[in-house]
């Protein structure tokens, strides 16, 4: 909620109900107030909770940004998207926003419940990470994809993923994959997409941050786009924060784990 405006902001008034990711020029990462450029946050959608709206930001941005780059649609020849790591904060609003375009969309996931979370979440196919990729896709009649969105062990799954991707097709990227042989991605011609959040502020672009929350709050209000929360904690303390930590960490938590004050 705003509590104050600085003469140089607009578009916002006290009491009003805002969500972002804030600002990493800025601190206050676990602090309950936060000064921030009011070019980054978009108004709360009327009926919504602040604990399912605390579970857009991050994912919406980080998998707008990866997927859609500069732009509203995908790339042009995409039509077939694998997510790995459906299931997760970021891989569940990207599937949703890639459900909004023509695109097929194939998830990973390895267990049931995140099986089942990926596919409420709108994959039309969902396969197992762990095992193989290629024959997976193969049994469900893809020979290839045109983009894969990786969130995590992009390193790890990188022969895997260049296997099914198509010659000139694409890879996007959240994590950080340590060093990569770069052969077999020259060899295909593919395009590599490496996504940070923060990076557009830091080049001093947030207002397109502002402009992409307030279209998914849009969104939100419509019915087109669903909060991931999954897991809700009372109280901003230690243990709270330990605990949240701890889920995240775990690598088996799916959708959103949120903090309420």
């Amino acid at each position: 909620m705003v509590l104050a405006t600085g003469s140089a902001s607009a578009g916002f008034a006290i009491g009003d109900r805002v969500m972002g990711t804030g600002d990493v020029t800025r601190d206050g990462s676990w602090a309950e107030r936060v000064a921030v450029d009011h070019r980054v946050v978009a108004t709360i959608p009327d009926g919504l909770t602040f604990a399912d709206a605390a579970s857009l930001p991050i994912g919406v941005l980080t998998a707008w940004e990866a997927v859609f780059r500069d732009q509203d649609t995908l790339p042009a020849g995409v039509g077939r998207v694998l997510v790995v790591g459906a299931a997760g904060g970021v891989g569940s609003m990207a599937t949703q926003l890639l459900k909004r375009t023509s695109a097929f969309v194939v998830g990973t996931a390895s267990r049931p419940e995140s099986r089942e979370w990926a596919t409420a979440m709108g994959a039309d196919l969902v396969v197992d990470h762990h095992a193989d990729l290629a024959p997976q896709l193969r049994a469900a009649g893809i020979d290839a994809v045109d983009l894969v969105f990786s969130t995590s062990g992009t390193g790890g799954n990188l022969a895997s993923i260049v296997e099914v991707l198509r010659p000139f097709g694409h890879l996007a990227f959240i994590d950080d994959p340590g060093p990569m042989a770069l052969g077999a991605i020259v060899g295909k011609s593919l395009s590599l997409h490496a996504e940070m959040v923060f990076s557009r502020i830091l080049a001093g672009d947030a207002g397109s941050q502002g402009r992409i929350l307030a279209r998914a709050a849009d969104d939100v209000a419509a019915g087109r786009l669903r909060p991931i929360v999954t897991t809700t904690l009372e109280g901003l303390t230690a243990a709270t924060m330990r605990t949240a930590h701890t889920l995240v960490e775990s690598g088996r938590s799916v959708g959103k784990t949120v903090i309420a004050l």
